[in-house]
């Protein structure tokens, strides 16, 4: 039976879960910085295609760090489910401020409402996503 103790020891796998810790954090950061920009669209329902496509893309992006492989399609179902499972709040957020789009004077509003709503919601996304896959990573393999 292996030493786990002697495992989490070892500073060459402390640094290799530091690195992929940094990394993602960095990986989801930029991304709600695209979030960000993204939402900043002008038309209503673009903007959340565009976050959508964003998240999909962030998803694939902490995989490959973590050397999993997520295809395009699973990455797709899960960027749509978490933002539709998770962010209800936001969404709604999306199509109120959609209505403010509709009015001239109130587009500013509705625009930076979004754009600060796709930030938070990416960052949520990316954080669960990274909590996940460092579990995977530190679940001990079984052979049967």
């Amino acid at each position: 039976m292996p030493n786990h103790a002697a495992v989490s020891d070892n500073p060459i796998v402390m640094n290799k879960a530091a690195f992929l810790t940094s990394a993602g954090q960095l990986i989801v950061e930029r991304h709600a910085n695209f979030a960000t920009v993204a939402g900043l669209i002008p038309l209503p329902w673009v903007d959340l295609a565009a976050i959508t496509a964003i998240v999909d893309r962030m998803l694939r992006k902490l995989a490959r760090l973590h050397g999993k492989r997520l295809d395009g399609e699973r990455s797709k179902q899960l960027a749509a489910a978490m933002l539709t499972g998770m962010a209800a709040p936001g969404i709604a957020s999306f199509t109120t401020t959609g209505l403010f789009r509709v009015t001239i004077g109130q587009h500013f509003i509705g625009s930076t409402i979004t754009s600060i709503s796709a930030a938070v919601l990416v960052r949520v996304v990316g954080k669960i996503y990274l909590t996940h896959l460092r579990e995977e990573d530190s679940s001990p393999v079984i052979n049967a």
